[in-house]
């Protein structure tokens, strides 16, 4: 058979050679079109390198020997001898072409195989979700049902802070510590993404408040922080005022989440967070959004009395705390408990 300028490759052996291979190829290469695409390549640029040796040009001079960069031997031409290499190479041009019109089929039918598995949804493309996907946003210890001990501390101290601070000063302030039947209760209701208090039948022995939000993350004391927030329109009565019942002199939409927050015998708290899907807040659905739950007790917000008593801190602690006083508040050295509240 001739070969195209005694040098090249002849072009239907090859394409047969070509589509020859195509049926060898290990099945596991098969189902990767990269890597099936590489073998060909690969054993074109064998086939080439067998039947095409190297011509260097330029070299030390007419007739004189060099090294090509492949490390073989090879002669020095004229000018001439390039423009005619350059004229009987174009056949090889026409066959390089041709192999990459082979390829591109090969590669068509081989991938038609991985293609599916490769691009499978990861969500149904009929979804109609918005916005980011669930925890987008969020670091991946916020993307559970538990709060940490750190989220507890941050709660706890943010509370008692608030409480060692207000105004005007507490008499009775009892220091608030964490406890953990509250938060199990918490956390129990906190499961249901509802937007409401509960369970009922405890809402008449324990005091709740409840913060949601939707969209970046919060941290929990930003969701906390939002119920003292209230205090700016909360005026604590005048004890003159409180004959014998106290009115309630709150001058925005809602203060009960700041008064609950520093009535003064609602020494224990436990706290849930919860990542819900859906929760419908007043007629509106809120996607995606993480809600917490606080518990209190004992129960605050009793209607006709005012959080606190007025006067110099720790001046009417109860007896029970032995005349200590920390920070403002009655203290008794416990940080936390497991006492049942019934």
């Amino acid at each position: 058979m001739r070969w195209l300028n005694d040098e090249q490759i002849p072009a239907f052996p090859f394409l047969l050679f070509i589509l020859v291979l195509r049926w060898f190829i290990p099945p596991s290469q098969e189902k990767d079109s990269v890597g099936f695409l590489a073998v060909l390549i690969r054993a074109f640029r064998f086939v080439l390198g067998v039947s095409s040796p190297y011509r260097c040009w330029g070299g030390g001079g007419r007739g004189r020997l060099s090294l090509c960069p492949s490390g073989a031997l090879c002669s020095s031409t004229t000018l001439r001898e390039q423009g005619q290499e350059i004229h009987a190479a174009m056949p090889l041009l026409h066959l390089h072409l041709c192999f990459t019109s082979v390829l591109c089929w090969l590669a068509h039918e081989s991938s038609s195989l991985v293609l599916p598995n490769a691009t499978e949804l990861l969500s149904p493309p009929s979804s109609t979700r918005t916005g980011p996907a669930p925890g987008a946003g969020m670091p991946r210890s916020r993307r559970r049902r538990y709060l940490s001990p750190r989220d507890m501390n941050a709660i706890l101290d943010y509370h008692n802070q608030v409480r060692a601070q207000v105004s005007p000063p507490a008499a009775n302030m009892e220091y608030m510590v964490w406890d953990e039947r509250l938060a199990r209760v918490a956390e129990a209701w906190a499961a249901r993404c509802v937007w409401e208090h509960g369970p009922p039948q405890l809402m008449k022995y324990v005091g709740q408040n409840l913060s949601i939000h939707s969209g970046r993350y919060r941290s929990v004391v930003d969701m906390v922080r939002s119920w003292h927030h209230e205090q700016q329109h909360y005026s604590f009565p005048h004890p003159r005022e409180c004959n014998p019942r106290c009115p309630s002199k709150c001058s925005g939409s809602v203060c009960s989440h700041y008064t609950q927050m520093v009535w003064a015998s609602s020494n224990r708290l436990g706290c849930a967070l919860q990542a819900c899907s859906n929760v419908h807040v007043w007629g509106s659905t809120w996607r995606r959004a993480v809600l917490l739950v606080c518990n209190y007790a004992i129960k605050g917000n009793w209607i006709g009395e005012a959080p606190y008593k007025m006067g110099r801190p720790c001046s009417a602690c109860p007896p029970a705390y032995g005349g200590v006083c920390s920070n403002n508040m009655c203290f008794t050295g416990l940080k936390s408990n497991q006492v049942s509240w019934f």
